[in-house]
């Protein structure tokens, strides 16, 4: 088998580079042909995913967080080449979702790489969906509105989220929350037309949001669709009380949030409001969400039952 490991050292809160080595060590014993590439700025991910699969590799590996997961998705989509996750990031949403370990403050495991790349190496090959905003391809979720505000913050604040970890994320909602106000838009998913004053508007293909709340709780991974969360909201009392349902998990009883499944959705905003994809910013409205079904295959750990695939059986069974 023939690998490259993709890794972006700046990404989580911790210096990993002694055990990527391990992993490094671990694969070539095993009879794999490794390269190691780190990041340097944003979209080094994509270009070496794109060699990857322009040389006919077997597997990337993305070593970092979400949003150097979402780089290497975007090089790797309607290919052959099989996506690995070895999470070092703030949520790593997508490891959270599969069952592999993650980097804990008080983890017993001296190098939870090691063991996601043992889990992986030995597990099976998927096909999953990706969604694609504006052209770019999302494999968690995309995203418009409060959510994507506090991304945007984020990004201009990288020295507290280093500090920090997702703390940070909740001290720049609790922030924004006073000055957020809802916006009149136009939604059109899968043809119907809605007006709404919405807060956000989340468009979903997996369960897991930020690592801790499970927001589409019945999205799925393989079915084609996009699970689209609408969340309506005026003022900053509206975007507190939202706010605070989401942190307290009791969003779904929220009259003024709506569910639905679409293949495609468009947002038109009456003002510009901010995007995010996995995490990261990705400019502003308008946007045109879409399903884009199959269009990745990724490796996961073997045996365990994964709620975020509908199709029970692998595409292999395994690397090794």
């Amino acid at each position: 088998m023939r690998a490259l490991l993709i890794f972006n050292p700046a990404a989580g809160q911790r210096d990993m580079r002694a055990a990527v080595a391990e992993v490094v060590a671990h694969l070539q014993a095993t009879g794999w042909q490794v390269a190691l590439r780190e990041t340097y700025g944003r979209g080094d991910a994509t270009t070496y995913a794109r060699k990857a699969v322009a040389e006919r590799l077997d597997a990337v590996f993305a070593v970092g967080g979400d949003g150097t997961l979402n780089e290497v998705v975007n090089g790797l989509a309607h290919s052959p080449v099989a996506l690995g996750v070895l999470p070092t990031g703030t949520a790593n949403v997508w490891a959270q979702e599969i069952g592999l370990p993650v980097l804990r403050l008080l983890s017993t495991d001296p190098n939870p790489l090691l063991t996601c790349v043992q889990q992986l190496a030995a597990g099976e090959t998927r096909t999953m969906d990706l969604g694609t905003l504006n052209g770019r391809y999302f494999m968690l979720y995309g995203s418009v509105g409060f959510d994507a505000h506090i991304v945007r913050e984020m990004e201009q604040q990288r020295d507290l989220k280093a500090r920090l970890g997702g703390l940070a994320y909740f001290i720049a909602g609790a922030a924004a929350a006073w000055n957020f106000i809802g916006t009149r838009t136009l939604i059109v998913a899968d043809g119907k037309k809605m007006r709404r004053r919405i807060w956000a508007v989340m468009a979903a293909n997996t369960q897991l949001y930020g690592g801790l709340l499970r927001i589409a709780a019945d999205a799925l991974a393989d079915d084609g669709m996009l699970d689209v969360v609408i969340v309506e909201g005026h003022g900053p009392l509206a975007t507190l009380r939202h706010y605070s349902s989401f942190l307290l998990q009791g969003f779904w009883a929220d009259p003024q949030v709506e569910f639905l499944r679409a293949r495609t959705i468009e947002v038109h905003p009456h003002r510009p409001l901010p995007v995010q994809v996995d995490g990261d910013p990705s400019g502003s409205t308008p946007v045109r969400i879409e399903a884009a079904p199959r269009a990745l295959r990724v490796l996961v750990p073997g045996g365990a039952a994964l709620p975020i695939f509908h199709d029970e059986s692998p595409l292999e069974v395994s690397l090794v």
